[in-house]
């Protein structure tokens, strides 16, 4: 069988878009052509019936009158750079600041925004290839990006492997913007979730979320995840880390051990549902990942006219330090794409009950 898909509507660029179908059995997901956002994702239960696990919105429209960037692939920078602004080799570059003074999930240029071309000839019932050129915007990052984004359906899970190359030497920070329930896109709260992090560091982060470029330990916090404990316990702690983010929106470093490694990939979190049964492992090949408790989402309606609002999934973004470009010092590793080298990020999503 080809590719099974549907038109979806138009985009945010106003080009049509298409619902792309991916099935192998065990593992069931939904993806578009419009920024390469995921829709959906379904696994199966402690019952052996299928969940979906990602929030999302029924239509396009929805998606482009959201702010929460829920599902998307954010590109080609995401998170915060402090004060629109940065230094490479010398030269400063201008961005949009969309967040305060800052610029957050690179503005309306982002590749999240635009339709990518499908690969029908690369794709099939169970992997998704799609291509786009991120321009050079005159008051954006310097080059020319060609993007290649691959969906892959593992036995039990989904690997998500995107390379790009500039014609220029720029900055490249892309991460999945996934918003997960594990009791189901429509369970509406985190209740019976636990969670455990492969991090015994965070950033510490100022007012307007900029991180400080220190990183603190997690023992003895409100951010140590280093065993399972339930994802809201300390939601209400009178750190003023938590206070600053209104709850936890932060960058964890991975731990990097041989134990913790699945091909060239590092496991990252490990989330679990006593109600699914469902656990989940994420994967990834980046310094770090920001752990958000969706602290501002919107109340909106999600698929099938559920209402999602604060806190109904988390998310698990692996990345970059937030505003890294900016940090002095070799200390934080610094998302520069050299022109012609290939930048690579793989997260793996991994699913059992």
């Amino acid at each position: 069988m080809g590719l099974k898909q549907v038109k979806w509507g138009t985009g945010f660029d106003s080009n049509p878009v298409s619902l792309i179908f991916l099935s192998n059995g065990n593992v069931e997901a939904e993806i578009s052509n419009c920024g390469g956002l995921i829709r959906s994702l379904k696994v199966k239960d402690c019952n052996g019936a299928f969940c979906d696990v990602i929030l999302g919105f029924d239509n396009v429209e929805a998606y482009k009158n959201s702010q929460s960037c829920m599902g998307m692939i954010v590109g080609r920078n995401c998170n915060r750079i402090m004060d629109a602004s940065f230094s490479l080799d010398g030269k400063e570059y201008s961005l949009v600041a969309n967040d305060g003074n800052n610029n957050l999930h690179t503005g309306p240029s982002a590749t999240q925004y635009q339709t990518f071309t499908i690969d029908e000839e690369q794709s099939s019932e169970t992997k998704l290839v799609l291509h786009a050129v991120n321009p050079e915007a005159e008051y954006g990052f310097p080059g020319n990006l060609s993007l290649t984004y691959t969906y892959s359906l593992t036995d039990n899970g989904l690997l998500i492997d995107i390379t790009g190359v500039s014609d220029k030497d720029t900055v490249i920070n892309m991460t999945s913007h996934a918003y997960f329930n594990l009791n189901g896109e429509d369970a509406r709260n985190l209740n019976w979730h636990t969670l455990e992090l492969n991090s015994e560091l965070y950033s510490e982060i100022k007012p307007r979320m900029i991180p400080t470029g220190r990183s603190c330990t997690v023992k003895g916090t409100c951010f140590d995840f280093t065993r399972p404990k339930p994802i809201l316990k300390d939601i209400f702690s009178d750190d003023m880390q938590m206070e600053i983010a209104n709850g936890y929106d932060h960058n964890f470093i991975i731990k990097k051990t041989a134990d913790k490694r699945k091909d060239d990939m590092f496991l990252a979190a490990t989330a679990s549902s006593d109600s699914s049964g469902i656990t989940m492992r994420i994967y990834a090949n980046t310094p770090g990942f920001q752990f958000y408790t969706a602290n501002y989402l919107e109340e909106k309606c999600g698929k099938g006219g559920i209402p999602y609002g604060r806190r109904s999934g988390f998310c698990i973004e692996p990345q970059y330090m937030p505003n890294a470009i900016n940090v002095e010092g070799d200390k934080v590793p610094k998302p520069i794409v050299r022109a012609g080298e290939t930048y690579n990020l793989k997260i793996l999503y991994e699913f059992n009950n």
